[in-house]
């Protein structure tokens, strides 16, 4: 079995680099996930969880309308 076999009749999500906070947390939410592929332009450049947000934003008490994944 592959991954695809899994996911094939799922919806997907995945967050842009320069996406808030707060527009992943929501839709994270909305669709019950706890982990997202952040890409940028097209490429995937990470994945964010619930812990990583709960560390980076939470822990640190920054400002949830803040882009999640600063642009380099």
């Amino acid at each position: 079995m592959r991954i695809c076999d899994l996911i094939k009749n799922q919806e997907t999500y995945q967050a842009e680099m320069g996406q808030t906070v707060l527009e992943t947390v929501r839709a994270m939410v909305e669709r019950n996930i706890g982990a997202v592929p952040v890409v940028h332009n097209g490429r995937l450049v990470g994945i964010s969880s619930e812990r990583d947000l709960m560390k980076r934003v939470v822990g640190k008490a920054a400002i949830p309308a803040a882009p999640a994944w600063p642009r380099s």
